[in-house]
């Protein structure tokens, strides 16, 4: 029964194995190019979309002189090795070298993995979804500019402000967000 038993266990680390590098190989070789790609292009937008939102915070200055910005970054509870797979997604493209390759290989393998075993009963396709959802990855902030420097809106920074500015910061972002989606419309939709 032992030598049974030892058997099984070894078949199936065997199966294992070769299950997790034919699941790296289709990571690396499918998902990475195709995957890769669409990430990069959403990332891009995402990072337009923040510009086109602070040039209508630009364009719209206070009487007051304050400041405000979007940021857009990754969360503080961010996946493991998240940042450099951004940066290289940040920087597609087609021939990625076979470390590139492993690299953001392992990465998403992480991810899917990390997300199939945390949502019970989900399948491949809800897992991957969620897995690849770039969103999550990141938070938005907004930033006062205070004392010659940019400072994250916080309750602590946004006590600072008087009672006008207060309204502002919490109503201004909202309409720039609003603002910069809009021009971003189909050009036949009614203009303001």
């Amino acid at each position: 029964m032992d030598e049974l038993r030892k058997m099984l266990f070894d078949d199936v680390a065997t199966r294992r194995l070769l299950l997790d590098a034919s699941t790296m190989e289709i990571l690396e070789n499918h998902l990475v190019g195709k995957v890769s790609g669409h990430l990069c292009e959403l990332l891009h937008a995402a990072e337009e979309q923040v510009r086109q939102m602070n040039l209508e915070l630009e364009n719209h200055p206070m009487s007051t002189g304050m400041k405000l910005r979007f940021v857009w970054r990754p969360t503080e509870l961010n996946p493991s090795g998240m940042a450099e797979a951004r940066r290289r997604l940040m920087q597609f493209k087609d021939d990625w070298s076979t470390d590139e390759r492993r690299m953001l290989g392992l990465f998403l393998q992480e991810r899917i993995e990390a997300v199939y075993s945390t949502i019970e009963g989900a399948g491949w396709e809800e897992s991957l979804a969620e897995a690849l959802d770039y969103r999550k990855w990141h938070a938005f902030g907004i930033e006062r500019f205070q004392d010659g420097v940019w400072k994250r809106l916080t309750e602590r920074t946004y006590g600072t402000a008087s009672g006008g500015e207060k309204a502002v910061a919490l109503t201004l972002p909202q309409f720039a967000a609003a603002a910069a989606f809009y021009r971003a419309a189909n050009p036949l939709a009614p203009l303001f």
